[in-house]
C-alpha cells in the first residue's frame, strides 16, 4: 500500500508525503507499477521539478541511454525538468535533441493508433492511453482500476461534459 501511495504523491507533487514515504516508511524509490514505471516517472510526467530534484538526489535511478532515462525525458511536463534530468547526467545531449519521439507521439495522437481505450462523447470518438491519463489524472486511475475495467469503449453522457468544449 505504500508503494501505491508513493506513486499517488509523486503524480500529485506531495513533496513532503513522498519525503515521509522514503525517509520514514523506507519506500523504494525504484519500484514500478503494472505499467513499469516508476515515481520519477510520474514527477516528470506531471511537471513536479523539486520533487524530481529531490527523487534524483534520494537516489532514484535513471542512467543516460536506458529506457528509463530517455522515457524521463521524453514524459517530461517541461523543459526545466528535462535540464534538470540533463545536470544530473540521466539523459545524454544526442536525446535532449530528438525530435523523432515527439513526432511518434504526435502521430499517435493524430491516427488514434495503438491506443488502448476509445472515449464515445457527445458521438465523437476519441481514442486514448490509459497509462498516459491514469498519470496526469487519479479519477482516471480509480476509473481505470473499477468501473471501466476491462473496457476498450467508454461513453461519457454526463451534463457537465459539454460539446461545446469538443
Amino acid at each position: 500500500m505504500d508503494a501505491y501511495d508513493l506513486f499517488s504523491s509523486c503524480r500529485k507533487g506531495d513533496i513532503c508525503r513522498v519525503r515521509y514515504l522514503v525517509e520514514q516508511r523506507d519506500v523504494d524509490l525504484n519500484v514500478r507499477d503494472k505499467w513499469d514505471s516508476t515515481p520519477l516517472y510520474y514527477a516528470c510526467l506531471c511537471g513536479h521539478e523539486e520533487l524530481v530534484q529531490y527523487l534524483l538526489a534520494s537516489g532514484a535511478k535513471c542512467e543516460a541511454n536506458t529506457f528509463d532515462g530517455e522515457r524521463c525525458v521524453y514524459g517530461s511536463l517541461n523543459d526545466s525538468i528535462r535540464r534538470l534530468l540533463k545536470d544530473y547526467k540521466c539523459v545524454s545531449v544526442r536525446a535532449m535533441q530528438r525530435n523523432d519521439f515527439n513526432y511518434f507521439l504526435h502521430m499517435l495522437l493524430e491516427q488514434g493508433q495503438h491506443s488502448d481505450v476509445k472515449f464515445l462523447v457527445h458521438g465523437q470518438m476519441f481514442a486514448a492511453h490509459r497509462c498516459v491519463l491514469s498519470a496526469r489524472s487519479e479519477y482516471f486511475t480509480e476509473m481505470f482500476e473499477t468501473k471501466w475495467n476491462e473496457k476498450s469503449l467508454i461513453t461519457l453522457k454526463h451534463p457537465l461534459v459539454i460539446k461545446h468544449f469538443i
